[in-house]
């Protein structure tokens, strides 16, 4: 019988695999080369925390595989990092981590990013939403890079506020129009603990930090424009930094971008980006990507980003698991 082991694995072991697997290649190796130190030491706290963090691990003859799914918000987590050397192995990580999710009872939301390129997995996760309430989980394609602004005077046609209270209805309106009640839901927007200070003392107690800064750009006629949030935590959480993201999200109805936006954004990332990591996730939609002199260095890629709600997790088990049996047939993989 093939089993599952949570947090077995010490940090210079996952790396060694990982890097057998071809999970780290060398681009992603020199990201995370000058902070190898810090964000070793934050997974030893992270493999020491399960009520945050959780990597799970099959062996089994020939087969590894692994993946691992971390507390994002208070009740949303963050699955990532799965990989093996076989394909059954891979499937059979997603639908470990999915019964954590059922299992644990309290998690009102998931999520999962794939690169484009692995359009295998993505099919494998779009057929399994099948059949389920589209109300209940978001599919959505995100433009990725790097980036480390210089500092620039904000514009003058845009207004920054950060978020409170006072802008609550204008910004739920916003989020809902431009993602989505899946999206607001699934990263706990909509909750008064915008800044995840309760989050943020449970990882304390794992010697790390999690937290969120939510900022609001008006145009000149004082109409929201783009909501800007930053996510901080202790370095390294997540391969490509993700832990660290800022997300750009500009109003839908508008592909312009001017410089003068550029500028705004530029001066905002300078000021309120992780001073603890030499260059900033973005994460936004294609017209605003274009807004940035991009270059190799970037590493600019893009994502689908998968979020579903408790709801549907045993539906979308369910469904997984029957396409796993059908692979499993077909391929003769067992």
């Amino acid at each position: 019988m093939i089993g599952v082991q949570a947090n077995k694995l010490s940090f210079s072991q996952i790396i060694e695999k990982y890097e057998n697997l071809g999970f780290i290649y060398s681009s992603k190796k020199d990201t995370l080369k000058p902070q190898i130190k810090e964000i070793e030491k934050n997974w030893g706290n992270l493999l020491n925390g399960n009520e945050i963090f959780q990597l799970l691990t099959i062996e089994h003859q020939t087969l590894f595989a692994t993946g691992c799914v971390w507390r994002n918000t208070m009740n949303g987590w963050f699955v990532q990092h799965g990989t093996s050397n076989k394909l059954i192995g891979f499937l059979l990580i997603l639908l470990e981590e999915q019964k954590f999710l059922i299992k644990d009872g309290k998690i009102k939301s998931a999520q999962v990013w794939f690169q484009d390129k692995n359009s295998t997995v993505n099919k494998i996760c779009n057929e399994a939403l099948l059949g389920i309430n589209k109300d209940l989980f978001l599919t959505e394609q995100l433009h990725y890079f790097l980036w480390n602004p210089d500092y620039f005077q904000s514009s003058k046609s845009y207004t920054v506020k950060e978020f409170s209270s006072e802008f609550r209805e204008v910004f739920n309106h916003f989020i809902i129009k431009n993602k989505g009640n899946v999206y607001l839901y699934g990263e706990e927007l909509h909750e008064e603990d915008m800044e995840l200070k309760s989050l943020n003392n449970i990882f304390k107690k794992h010697k790390l930090n999690r937290s969120r800064k939510v900022f609001l750009i008006f145009d000149n006629n004082n109409i929201l424009y783009s909501v800007v949030i930053f996510y901080y935590a202790s370095i390294g959480i997540n391969f490509s930094l993700l832990e660290n993201r800022c997300e750009i999200i500009v109003d839908k109805g508008n592909n312009k971008r001017s410089s003068s936006f550029y500028s705004t954004l530029a001066n905002l990332i300078f000021n309120y980006a992780n001073k603890n990591i030499s260059m900033t996730p973005i994460i936004t939609d294609y017209f605003t990507s274009k807004l940035f002199n991009l270059k190799e260095n970037n590493k600019a890629r893009t994502y689908t980003r998968h979020i579903w709600l408790s709801p549907c997790f045993e539906e979308w088990y369910k469904n997984f698991s029957k396409l796993f049996n059908k692979i499993i047939n077909k391929y003769n993989l067992l």
